[in-house]
């Protein structure tokens, strides 16, 4: 990572590892590079982690990734993100998690992602999820809106290789409606817990077996 009193940061470079390359750069408020230095990379991990500053993140080349492992967690004030190329990252672990100001889901691609625990967990700016969002390789989403508390909707989840919703819409105060399918899921304990103002889950499969419905 980059000093933490580093405000502004312009690299004029071929290439570098993102690899928690801005960790913790909480006073960083400016960044810019060519789009190709991450070319061929595959490990993004917490690369803007808890730059908490930063509003608006430059392009650059994902194509390559596998992992957005907390890419941008504790990113609070960043309000707007790039296209990147997500079509072959799997692990999404907290890879939005505590963006506060994050009004919309970023239209990227989602469809080869297993891991989802915690990817928009905190994103208390988040009113509204887009339909045709692809998470049919999910496997995991514990705490994936975690405390959205200003969430009031999202299109009819279908994830048919879903094994884990644990606490996925937990503490969703604001939450009025939800349709779920998910036909291999076993671990569902608190998926809908403290929804203060839901109105109507429709569940069409818990096809999984589940046991505990705490």
């Amino acid at each position: 990572g980059l000093n933490r009193l580093l405000r502004s940061a312009i690299l004029n470079v071929k290439s570098f590892y993102p690899y928690r390359k801005f960790v913790e750069c909480n006073n960083l408020v400016h960044v810019d590079f060519p789009s190709g230095v991450t070319t061929g990379k595959t490990d993004f991990y917490q690369m803007f982690s808890v730059c908490t500053k930063l509003k608006s993140i430059p392009f650059f080349d994902t194509s390559s990734a596998t992992g957005l492992y907390h890419t941008f967690s504790n990113c609070h004030s960043m309000e707007s993100f790039p296209a990147i190329d997500t079509s072959n990252v799997t692990n999404f672990q907290g890879t939005f998690h505590r963006c506060l100001s994050l009004e919309v889901v970023p239209d990227i691609d989602f469809s080869n992602g297993t891991n989802f625990h915690s990817t928009f967990s905190y994103n208390h700016a988040l009113k509204s999820f887009s339909s045709g969002v692809d998470f049919s390789s999910a496997t995991g989403c514990n705490q994936m809106f975690y405390y959205n508390h200003n969430l009031e909707g999202v299109p009819e989840f279908y994830a048919p290789n879903l094994t884990d919703c644990r606490n996925m819409f937990y503490y969703c105060s604001s939450l009025k409606q939800v349709t779920v399918n998910f036909p291999n899921a076993y671990y569902v304990d608190n998926c809908f817990f403290a929804d203060l103002r839901v109105e109507k889950i429709t569940i069409k499969s818990l096809g999984g077996n589940p046991t505990n419905f705490n």
